[in-house]
């Protein structure tokens, strides 16, 4: 009897707190045509991309300019400021080759492909630096 009233009570309790209002309550629900769209870092026209795409152009200079340390840290800067634009991965995988870190480079690419391995040529330069890593191994 104890515990059935106990257990009534704290229901009650419960029930007239406002729970519902808590910081995690939803608020209305934003129609869909409403909503901003997102911005993903791997559209061309996000501030990240952009960001990534000069400092990527920076580390291709380098890489010509056989400085490979120079073009890992601007591939590694690319990657930090947009995670989700592929092409930073396949830059930042020849940097770690050129350096002669292939497993590294190996796992790289492996994220360059789940990222951008649908378009035909970054799918076709990803496995041709696949190619160049396995025969030099």
């Amino acid at each position: 009897m104890k515990i059935s009233l106990l257990a009534v009570g704290l229901a009650l309790l419960f029930s007239m707190t406002g729970c519902e209002k808590g910081p995690f309550a939803r608020g209305p629900k934003i129609p869909q045509h409403k909503r901003p769209e997102i911005v993903r870092p791997d559209t061309p026209d996000s501030p990240e991309a952009k960001a990534a795409e000069q400092l990527i152009a920076s580390g291709q200079q380098a890489l010509q300019d056989e400085d490979n340390e120079k073009a890992e840290w601007h591939f590694q800067e690319a990657v930090r400021i947009a995670p989700t634009f592929g092409p930073a991965y396949y830059w930042l995988a020849r940097a770690k080759w050129q350096l002669d870190q292939r497993t590294e480079a190996w796992n790289l690419l492996d994220r360059a492909e789940l990222l951008i391995g649908h378009e035909a040529d970054w799918l076709e330069k990803i496995d041709e630096l696949r190619a160049t890593i396995s025969d030099a191994s």
